[in-house]
Formats: structure tokens, sequence, C-alpha cells
């Protein structure tokens, strides 16, 4: 992605697609992130972002542990695993990443505690459908994705 195709980008905010974050530190949000876009159609995370979709002062030193974040995250803290891929965009502004989550190949996708989310829109970003379904058989955790039904 170029300068250009980023402002354009940017210029649409947020959606169920694309989210803005002007900074990521905790691997459970992210992993929130991750499980719902491997539930949905995939989409992508603009760190460097803010909600508004102002680029903000992202160091490039600090790609190195997003990196680092961003791969222990899909790798720890989303089951099965995703495969990320990122992308660095320097702009007059500072750096901004962009991480592709692709849809999932083998849903239903949960994080560490057995949440499932979902994509609900730009408000929050992700829905969780069920807090804990070790109990759900695969089966009805698919037909809860493609329902949207809450077991909650």
């Amino acid at each position: 992605m170029n300068l250009s195709e980023l402002r354009k980008a940017l210029a649409r905010g947020e959606d169920s697609s694309q989210q803005f974050k002007a900074d990521v530190k905790n691997p459970e949000s992210l992993a929130g992130e991750m499980v719902a876009f491997s539930n949905a159609a995939g989409g992508r995370i603009f760190i460097g972002v803010s909600d508004e979709g102002e680029i903000v002062e992202l160091l490039p030193q600090e790609t190195r542990r997003l990196n680092q974040l961003i791969a222990n995250t899909a790798t720890n803290n989303v089951r099965p695993p995703v495969n990320p891929h990122t992308e660095n965009i320097t702009t007059p502004s500072g750096v901004v990443m962009i991480v592709t989550i692709a849809k999932g190949v083998s849903p239903p996708y949960a994080d560490n505690n057995g949440a499932i989310w979902v994509k609900n829109g730009r408000t929050s970003g992700v829905s969780r459908l069920a807090k804990n379904c070790n109990g759900c058989s695969r089966l009805q955790v698919l037909y809860m994705l493609t329902k949207h039904l809450l077991r909650d």
C-alpha cells in the first residue's frame, strides 16, 4: 500500500473490515480483534492511527515491539493460531503499521479464554458471541457464527 492508498483507506473510517489503533499494548484486546476478523471476512488493523483516522506519531523503533506483540498474540492468544501479515508505511507524521488478518479457514476462532468474537460494525469493534464455548459442539458454534445467535 502506498501513501495515497493509505489516505483513501483512512478517509473511509472504521467499519467491520478495518479498525484504527493509536497504539497496541494489550495482547488480550488484540487477540479479540484477530479472532473477530478471522471469524468474519477478514480485515485490517491500522496501528498508528487515531479513532478519527488521523495519523499519530508512531516511531519507527516501535515497529519491532509491535511486530513481536502481533506474532506472539497470533500464536499464543488465538485458537487456532492465525498468520497476520504486517506492512509498515512511512508517512510525514510517522509510521503506520497495517496488520491484515485473513478470513479464517478453520472457524470458529476463539481467544485463550474460549471467548468467540465477531465483528460488530465500528462501535466497539467486536462483540462476544459466547463467553465460553468449551461445552459447545463445533456445529453449534458454526451455527451461531452464521446466524449470530448468542449463547450467553
